[in-house]
């Protein structure tokens, strides 16, 4: 017997639900499509080491030798996010924060990119328990992002 989201049954048996359920990859999709976006916006984000005004070098002015004139290290990276996409950003991350340190670990290496023979060696896991740990962990935050969007605010105050 199978519960569905209105029974009370425990997170576990919701969470198996939502991963075996058919259609289950289209509940996850949208979770995952805002982790990989985070990851893109947080690249975009301008570094935030020195003060503006402390950004000159010569490389910047285009007489470096490596770069040609007027290329600098923020051109490679594109335009600035805008407030839509750090919104999402900090959604991302408050649903991250929410989540088990090793599935939070494993959702953004795997939203960055990264290999799962590589995420695996870092975490000491197999590769399939890795991805059934990812599997989990993107459950759990879709559950997460049900529940902040469904109250409509926020629970980090």
């Amino acid at each position: 017997m199978t519960h569905s989201f209105d029974t009370k049954g425990t997170i576990y048996d919701m969470e198996r639900d939502a991963r075996y359920a058919p259609g289950a990859q289209d509940l996850l999709a949208p979770v995952k499509a805002l982790f990989d976006e985070a990851i893109h916006t947080l690249r975009r984000l301008p570094p935030a080491e020195r003060p503006m005004r402390a950004r000159v070098s010569w490389d910047e002015l285009g007489l470096g030798v490596d770069r040609p004139a007027g290329r600098g290290v923020a051109a490679s990276r594109g335009p600035a996010p805008g407030a839509a996409e750090i919104s999402r950003l900090d959604l991302a991350l408050e649903i991250g924060l929410k989540l088990d340190p090793l599935h939070r670990r494993i959702i953004w290496a795997r939203a960055e990119g990264r290999l799962w023979k590589v995420i695996a060696g870092d975490l000491n896991l197999d590769r399939t328990t890795c991805w059934r740990h990812w599997q989990r962990a993107l459950a759990q935050a879709a559950l997460v992002h049900a529940l902040i969007v469904e109250t409509g605010r926020s629970t980090r105050m």
